[in-house]
């Protein structure tokens, strides 16, 4: 089983030097078009030449990440994840038959929440910090970019990916702690990827509904 920690940056350096600290050579680091110079770390880097955000940055890596089983798709301001918790998500995720295990964290939405002990099946994922099955992310085709840009990509997502019968699910024996919108904050991205009018507007186009909130 072949596992490796994917870290998508944008800038903020210091940021890519906190994940470094915490996961060292063990991760890649995915600089998604950067306009400030990224630390030179010895671990595997890709440079993309220019932002495609949230959802295209992810899907360039994706597709560059594809000889590993299991990748761990994480924004660059996540803290306490470490490269022993990443591979027992993996061992979990393969015992329960699951295609995304996220560690639970401090997320808008409380089904990502730490409530026990265990894996538990949830509808879908908030993707901050989820461990991905590269088999499962070829057969559902990534995220539907540039439809959605940040918000809404996982949601769309989960709901292709469980019409094809895969399963999501929360491991709560590991938590992390999510800064939150650092680098959309910092670089001026929060109307881009975070606007949650554009993204009912996507959603409702493509699935019917009126909010994100009837999508499951």
């Amino acid at each position: 089983m072949k596992v490796i920690a994917a870290v998508l940056c944008y800038n903020q350096p210091h940021l890519t030097w906190g994940m470094y600290h915490q996961l060292g050579k063990h991760m890649v680091l995915v600089d998604n078009g950067s306009v400030i110079a990224q630390p030179v770390l010895p671990c595997q880097t890709l440079r993309f030449s220019e932002n495609r955000y949230f959802a295209g940055g992810w899907n360039q890596a994706m597709e560059k990440l594809s000889r590993y089983d299991w990748v761990a798709m994480l924004n660059s301001d996540v803290v306490g994840i470490n490269l022993a918790m990443i591979e027992a998500l993996a061992e979990q995720a393969e015992a329960a038959g699951v295609a995304v295990l996220s560690p639970s964290f401090n997320s808008p939405h409380a089904h990502m929440h730490k409530q026990g002990t265990g894996v538990r099946c949830v509808n879908w994922i908030d993707w901050c910090c989820p461990l991905v099955s590269t088999a499962m992310w070829q057969h559902v085709g990534g995220f539907d970019y540039p439809t959605f840009v940040g918000y809404g990509a996982d949601l769309d997502f989960c709901k292709r990916a469980a019409k094809l019968s895969y399963h999501f699910a929360v491991s709560d024996d590991h938590e992390v702690i999510h800064l939150g919108s650092i680098t959309a904050l910092g670089e001026g991205l929060q109307g881009k990827q975070g606007n949650v009018s554009n993204m009912n507007d996507a959603l409702k186009t493509k699935w019917g509904v009126n909010s994100w909130t009837e999508m499951f």
